[in-house]
């Protein structure tokens, strides 16, 4: 992905649309991110529904204009990111390996549906690596 094209919205949430963290890296394409993350997850789930995928042929964004919107599933959660442009690889495997860590930092309050303060604190810090990666790729 060119360097020119920033990621400008990042979220973690649970399955059944429950936000962990937002944060909104100073576009004014999101004035609201908890807002923007709880639509998120019917119109994710319509696609999906609408569009099934396989195993090996997983969602992974949605375009519009200029805007993408990235999204990769784990087994507890989903890591949103909105970028201006098109991500290279290196973005999703950086996307993958971030999410990877943080379920497996907070499997058990994950599989138990109990967001709290420390979850979302290792969250915080999660989105703000994720929305850095376009500084490391």
């Amino acid at each position: 992905m060119p360097q020119s094209a920033p990621i400008l919205y990042g979220c973690l949430m649970g399955y059944g649309g429950q936000v962990i963290v937002s944060h909104n890296l100073g576009s004014p394409l999101v004035e609201d991110g908890d807002r923007l993350s709880t639509a998120m997850a019917p119109i994710l789930e319509f696609v999906e529904r609408s569009y099934p995928t396989t195993q090996s042929e997983l969602f992974e964004a949605l375009d519009h204009g200029p805007i993408r919107v990235l999204a990769h599933k784990g087994k507890f959660c989903t890591l949103i990111l909105i970028v201006e442009g098109h991500e290279d690889e290196g973005l999703r495997q950086g996307m993958q390996e971030i999410l990877e860590r943080f379920e497996e930092r907070n499997e058990s309050d994950l599989r138990e549906g109990a967001i709290g303060g420390r979850m979302r604190k290792d969250g915080q810090d999660t989105i703000s690596i994720a929305t850095n990666l376009m500084k490391v790729f």
